[in-house]
């Protein structure tokens, strides 16, 4: 799980700090040229290297995935999982774009410090991203993530 979410924060270390030097030393289209050439190298690095995964076209199914997929979503306890994971990622991609906004006008950052700002969280994101990680595997994801009324403790089973 940690693992996983650490790519995020791996665009925070790289893409962001980057975007912003290219954006302060250029010009404001300098990141998205940026992102075209990535794009078309890892495009020809698939097409050369990376083989298709289609074997499972040739499994014959006689089954629609459609009724199980209306059949899970029917089921109300599964509800606040999908609210939940819909709102994190939209909520994480509605504040990213002011965040910027917000530590020139509230923090007083000046523009040239704002990579190294987000160098700096997304490094501390990558360490303790895999370390919640392996902390939820171990005690539990709800002990974990919830803190029980008169703990005082995020991780009560620890």
């Amino acid at each position: 799980m940690g693992f996983t979410q650490m790519a995020f924060s791996g665009s925070q270390v790289l893409g962001i700090p980057i975007g912003l030097y290219l954006a302060n030393h250029f010009d404001w289209h300098a990141p998205f040229w940026m992102i075209v050439g990535v794009s078309l190298v890892l495009t020809l690095v698939v097409a050369v290297w990376l083989k298709p995964l289609n074997g499972h076209l040739l499994v014959r199914m006689d089954k629609n995935p459609f009724p199980h997929l209306l059949h899970t979503a029917r089921h109300p306890r599964y509800w606040p999982a999908f609210l939940a994971t819909t709102l994190l990622a939209t909520g994480g991609f509605m504040l990213m774009p002011f965040g910027s906004a917000f530590s020139v006008i509230n923090l007083h950052i000046t523009l040239d410090q704002i990579p190294n700002l987000f160098l700096l969280t997304g490094l501390i994101s990558s360490l303790f991203g895999p370390l919640s990680g392996r902390l939820a595997d171990k005690f539990g994801k709800y002990p974990m993530f919830f803190e029980p009324r008169g703990t005082g403790c995020v991780t009560s089973g620890i």
